[in-house]
């Protein structure tokens, strides 16, 4: 079975365990909710819920805080990606794709809403998400359930196109 995959779920029905934003510094304390399809009602509550766990958005900044009402999947988990400009190759992108999926370890399934849906941008978060989730736990000898990586990530797009999925498959080799 495959690690990675693309999938057409609106973010707000995924049945993943964590869906996985990205995020950037907004006016004063506030901070702005990237993704396709995340609607503005939705990217606001998100940014409520993390505001009120004094989330920043700053790069490399992990937050997790239980979903808004309005999501399906039972966490939110908010990587911070600074400025976004500055951020003309991709780097602070997979850095903080990859950590949030390292971090993630016990979890069954994982949902990622990648903050654009161009191709240099999902290969991005495929290659960060494939390597973020690999754990070499042959000669380790603690608890095997708590140190587990994450078994399944979903990337979630509108509408794959066939170079989107030559991008996972390139991610999974």
């Amino acid at each position: 079975m495959s690690l990675l995959s693309l999938a057409t779920t609106k973010p707000a029905t995924t049945s993943a365990d964590s869906l996985l934003v990205t995020i950037t510094p907004g006016r004063g304390k506030k901070v702005v909710v990237h993704g396709a399809g995340i609607t503005a009602s939705q990217g606001t509550r998100i940014a409520e819920a993390l505001q009120a766990v004094s989330a920043t958005g700053k790069a490399g900044e992990i937050t997790r805080v239980p979903s808004p009402t309005a999501i399906k999947a039972s966490t939110i988990v908010a990587v911070g990606l600074g400025d976004r400009d500055a951020d003309t190759d991709g780097e602070k992108l997979r850095r903080a794709i990859g950590s949030a999926v390292r971090g993630s370890t016990g979890q069954r399934k994982i949902a990622i809403v990648p903050p654009d849906t161009d191709d240099s941008t999902i290969a991005d978060v495929a290659m960060a998400a494939r390597l973020g989730a690999y754990a070499f736990t042959a000669f380790k000898s603690s608890d095997p359930a708590t140190a587990r990586p994450v078994r399944t990530v979903a990337i979630l797009v509108p509408a794959p196109a066939g170079a989107a999925r030559e991008l996972i498959d390139r991610a999974e080799t």
